[in-house]
């Protein structure tokens, strides 16, 4: 979506993934300054922010949020 590109169920689970990583973890997967920053987080980081889901939420939970992330 924010290449431009036709949306589909994908921009959902991936928007699901940062809702329940947010949750899971109190913080946010994706921030910064401003919108721009936010952005290029987004469509730059890789699933490293991930590896704090360990510490704090179940496996299976932890699978589910990885695997909405993926790109």
């Amino acid at each position: 979506q924010l290449e431009g590109r036709e949306v589909d169920a994908r921009t959902d689970l991936f928007a699901l993934g940062c809702v329940l990583y947010e949750m899971a973890t109190g913080k946010r997967l994706f921030d910064g300054p401003n919108s721009g920053a936010v952005l290029s987080a987004i469509l730059n980081s890789g699933q490293e922010r991930t590896a704090e889901l360990g510490n704090f939420v179940p496996a299976p939970l932890e699978q589910v949020i990885c695997r909405c992330l993926e790109r």
